[in-house]
């Protein structure tokens, strides 16, 4: 089954992995704007913000469906994940 808790819990899960290594976790301008780009490519709008430029802001309407917002959590992984393999390379 398909849930917007589920793939939060996944990338929470993550970032707490890395944050529990010490300079695992760096803000990155660069990468929050390819992952808002690799978004945008596959049809979602993501805001970037933060003093670095290094937040994803995400703005959903208030009418969205479950449906629609887990298609966007899924778009939004899938995103971050080409963005930081693109970047590791």
């Amino acid at each position: 089954e398909r849930t917007v808790k589920g793939l939060i819990a996944k990338y929470i899960d993550l970032y707490n992995a890395q944050r529990l290594q010490p300079g695992s976790v760096v803000p990155s301008a660069p990468l929050a704007s390819a992952v808002s780009e690799e978004a945008k490519s596959k049809g979602l709008l993501v805001g970037k913000g933060g003093l670095l430029g290094n937040v994803l802001r995400i703005a959903p309407p208030l009418s969205i469906t479950e449906e629609e917002a887990v298609d966007g959590a899924e778009i939004l992984a899938l995103a971050i994940t080409e963005a930081s393999k693109a970047a590791a390379s």
